[in-house]
């Protein structure tokens, strides 16, 4: 990881207590400055519609976007128990469906099991997952048409 960039995942029983803590290393990846500026840009233009001239005093001075992007955009825990983490998500990564090499973008997930990494598994970019379960993950994708289909894949060794 660069500079020693590590986040953690703790498991906690209903009452709080510890089960697992974990620490895991990731690689900073920095927020472009043109997505910053175009996440600045719209929230600024909608707090200027609902609040006028004041909207954009008030973004201008509270607005503080990250520098980096989070370690963990998702988390499902799954019916066995593990923990399933997207780590890296291939739309934001890649920024498209298909990167300039002609293959499909991926988002990466990693598995826990009582706070070992168990595995790693590489889904199409933009797939939800809503669960895992018996050997599959369910879940919805949207095609070029925004038509969501609810799928299934077969998790494999």
């Amino acid at each position: 990881a660069v500079d020693g960039a590590r986040f953690g995942i703790t498991e906690l029983t209903l009452d709080g207590d510890t089960l697992h803590a974990t620490r895991a290393a990731y690689r900073p990846v920095p927020v472009p400055a043109e997505v910053a500026d175009s996440i600045r840009g719209h929230i600024t233009e909608f707090a200027t519609r609902v609040l006028g001239a004041e909207g954009e005093r008030l973004v201008r001075g509270a607005l503080r976007l990250p520098r980096h992007y989070p370690p963990v955009t998702r988390a499902v825990y799954a019916r066995d128990g593990s923990l399933w983490l997207r780590r890296e998500d291939g739309r934001i990564r890649e920024n498209a469906r298909i990167r300039e090499d002609g293959r499909e973008a991926v988002d990466r997930w990693e598995i826990y099991v009582d706070g070992a990494r168990i595995a790693r598994v590489e889904l199409p970019a933009g797939l939800e997952v809503h669960a895992v379960h018996d050997g599959a993950v369910w879940g919805v994708e949207v095609d070029d048409f925004d038509v969501p289909y609810v799928v299934r894949y077969r998790i494999l060794p």
